[in-house]
C-alpha cells in the first residue's frame, strides 16, 4: 500500500484504523494532518498526521494504528498545542552551572 499526502485525501473520506475499525470521517484538511470527526454521540476530533495515511482505495484511507495507539500517540490534540499539565517531564534533575550559582538573585541553599 502506497502512502501519500494529504492533498490526495478529501473531506468526506472514511479513515479506518490498523483492524478496519472505522475511525471517523476526513473533515478537514491541513498542511501536514488531516482532521478526522469520529463517533455519533460523543463526538471527538483526530489530527492524523500526513506520514500516518496509507491508501486503501478511492474514498478511504487507513492508518498503521489502532484507535487505542491513536490516542496513545496523541493524535487528539492538534499539532503544536499540548494540553496543560501532559508536558513530558525531564529525564534527569535540572542543575545550575557552577559558574551561575552565585550569580545576583540566586539563593544558595544553606548546608
Amino acid at each position: 500500500m502506497d502512502r501519500f499526502d494529504s492533498p490526495e485525501v478529501e473531506v468526506g473520506w472514511e479513515v479506518r484504523d490498523r483492524r478496519g475499525k472505522s475511525l471517523g470521517k476526513v473533515i478537514s484538511i491541513r498542511p501536514g494532518y488531516v482532521v478526522v470527526e469520529r463517533g455519533l454521540l460523543f463526538r471527538t476530533v483526530l489530527y492524523v498526521p500526513n506520514e500516518a495515511l496509507i491508501a486503501d482505495q478511492y474514498g478511504r484511507v487507513r492508518v498503521g494504528v489502532t484507535a487505542s495507539e491513536a490516542l496513545d500517540l496523541g493524535w487528539q490534540w492538534e499539532p503544536g498545542t499540548i494540553p496543560f499539565g501532559t508536558e513530558p517531564l525531564p529525564r534527569e534533575p535540572l542543575s545550575v552551572p557552577p559558574e551561575t550559582a552565585s550569580a545576583p538573585g540566586n539563593v544558595e541553599r544553606p548546608r
